[in-house]
């Protein structure tokens, strides 16, 4: 292997890092709309805005 070349396990564990975010998105949006019902898009909103306070 070369030099400062990225092997298997570098690039398998770079391919699990970038797809967390979308996957934590695909398992709680579910959970926050059971629980907020029809105030969910409120509830990303005021999250989102807070995001960006911070």
């Amino acid at each position: 292997m070369r030099q400062n070349a990225l092997g298997l396990w570098g690039i398998a564990f770079l391919c699990i890092a970038a797809i967390a975010p979308a996957a934590s998105m695909l398992f709680n949006v579910p959970l926050i709309a059971s629980q907020a019902g029809a105030a969910a898009p409120l509830v990303f909103v005021l999250s989102a805005i807070g995001v960006l306070l911070r």
